[in-house]
C-alpha cells in the first residue's frame, strides 16, 4: 500500500501552533513563530530554485533573500512544517549548509506535500478566512489582509469552498 500524506493531521498541527501562539487574526507572525521555537532566520542570495531549507541541527532556517516577501513568508511557513511535523532530513543535511543549499528536493514528495498543507493552513487559516470572508469578498483584499499572495489566497479559497 502506497504512503500518503497525512492532510488531517497537518492541518490539525497547524491550527496547534496557532494556538499556541495565540494567533486568532490575519497575518500569521511566521518569523515570531521560528523565532518562539528557538529557530535562526538567516537570509541568503540563492538561486531561485531554493526557497528555504531547514537545518534542524543548527536550529536555523535558511531564507532566499532574493524572493519576493510573500514568497519568503510562505516558505518560512513551510519549513517550520517540516519542523513541527518532525520530518526526518538526516542524509539531506549532510554537506549541505547555508553556503551550500540543495540543488534537488531534500524531502520526499510526501513530507513536502504535508509541509505545503501546513503552510497553507499555518498562512489562511480556515477558521479566520471564514470569519474574514464574512466581510470581504475580493480575493486582492484578502491576500492584503492575510499577507500572503493572490495565488496562496485563491488556493485557500478554493480548499475551503468559498469561492463563488
Amino acid at each position: 500500500m502506497e504512503e500518503q500524506a497525512r492532510i488531517g493531521f497537518v492541518r490539525e498541527m497547524a491550527r496547534k501552533v496557532l494556538r499556541k501562539y495565540g494567533i486568532t487574526q490575519p497575518g500569521t507572525a511566521v518569523k515570531d513563530i521560528a523565532e518562539g521555537e528557538g529557530l535562526k532566520l538567516v537570509y541568503r542570495a540563492w538561486p531561485n530554485r531554493v526557497g528555504a531549507l531547514l537545518l534542524r541541527a543548527e536550529k536555523t532556517i535558511g531564507v532566499n533573500s532574493n524572493h519576493h516577501p510573500h514568497r519568503q513568508r510562505f516558505s518560512i511557513a513551510h519549513e517550520l512544517g517540516h519542523y513541527f511535523l518532525n520530518h526526518r532530513q538526516d542524509d539531506y543535511e549532510n554537506g549541505i549548509t547555508l553556503d551550500n543549499p540543495p540543488v534537488g528536493d531534500d524531502f520526499s514528495k510526501i513530507q513536502n506535500t504535508e509541509a505545503h498543507g501546513f503552510a497553507s493552513e499555518l498562512l489562511v487559516p480556515l477558521p479566520i478566512i471564514k470569519e474574514a470572508y464574512k466581510t470581504e469578498k475580493d480575493a486582492k483584499a484578502l491576500a492584503e489582509m492575510f499577507n500572503v499572495s493572490l495565488e496562496v489566497m485563491f488556493i485557500a479559497l478554493g480548499k475551503h469552498n468559498l469561492l463563488k
